[in-house]
């Protein structure tokens, strides 16, 4: 049985409920429950879709600065200027990384260390997809989506979350698991990817469980067929009819239908979520 230690108890202690505040009016309480006033946050896989959706929605909540990574400078750059748009006084900056390589990750720590300061919240959501039967999968094309998608969240989170202890006033950490490390997806053939996702959904609970003792919570998402570029192809329309027949919703996910569940993780909303895995998915789940 886990025992924390004292340092964990004093770090951890339970905060004032935000319903106890009586400077505060109702509305002004009912804002602050998900907002992240004041917080830095990191974003891989941030130049397009699920990233950005959930930096704008950071920005719209009050981070003061945001570091976008993506491996594509092409919409990297094309991110930060929409960014930068609309929140011309925060501080927007970006790096292309490739987040399946630690020296990129750790040289990334220290960039966001040197242009924005201290790191509060890190959402690593970067990853691939490639869909090919076991007995068609190389070792080249297995070994590059466990890179991604596994390696590289268990890199961002653990150097960033290092970065953190050594800051010593905690944080939060979402990674972008799936459905498919719940269950194998049908009918389209993605054994590596399933794979890699189960293992992020169990990573979050492992760092979980050793990081609580120093303030930082680990959570975990698992979208289900969201409309998104990976989604786009023509090839997959016969895929989506059996996709929607599955999901009670009959539907694919809309652009920031993820961002209620990232925000909850991320902000004083979730002070006491650690460990978890939220399926956001239109039901698929539920019944299948």
């Amino acid at each position: 049985m886990f025992v924390p230690s004292y340092e964990c108890v004093d770090k951890c202690s339970p905060q004032p409920w935000v319903g106890q505040d009586t400077s505060k009016t109702a509305e002004q309480k009912a804002l602050g429950r998900f907002s992240v006033e004041g917080k830095r946050a990191v974003i891989t896989g941030g130049g397009r879709g699920i990233g950005l959706d959930a930096a704008f929605a950071l920005l719209e909540h009050g981070a003061v600065a945001i570091m976008l990574i993506d491996i594509n400078g092409f919409f990297l750059e094309q991110a930060q200027r929409e960014l930068e748009a609309l929140y011309p006084q925060r501080r927007i900056v970006s790096k292309m990384v490739d987040v399946s390589r630690p020296e990129q990750i750790l040289d990334a720590v220290d960039y966001f260390a040197r242009c924005i300061g201290d790191i509060d919240l890190v959402f690593a959501n970067a990853g691939i997809v490639n869909c090919k039967s076991a007995t068609n999968h190389t070792p080249t094309e297995w070994n590059k989506v466990m890179d991604v998608n596994s390696s590289g969240v268990f890199y961002t989170a653990k150097y960033f979350g290092e970065q953190m202890i050594k800051q010593g006033h905690g944080g939060s950490i979402v990674l972008t698991a799936s459905i498919a490390g719940h269950r194998a997806l049908f009918p389209q053939p993605q054994i590596a990817y399933n794979a890699s996702k189960a293992a992020v959904k169990s990573m979050a609970a492992s760092f979980a469980a050793e990081w609580a003792q120093y303030g930082i919570r680990v959570n975990s998402i698992s979208p289900g067929y969201m409309d998104t570029a990976l989604n786009a192809s023509e090839g997959l329309n016969v895929h989506k009819e059996v996709w929607f027949s599955k999901t009670p919703m009959a539907r694919m996910g809309a652009r920031g239908e993820l961002n209620g569940a990232i925000l909850l993780l991320l902000s004083s909303a979730g002070s006491f979520i650690t460990g978890t895995d939220i399926c956001v998915d239109g039901g698929i789940t539920a019944i299948a």
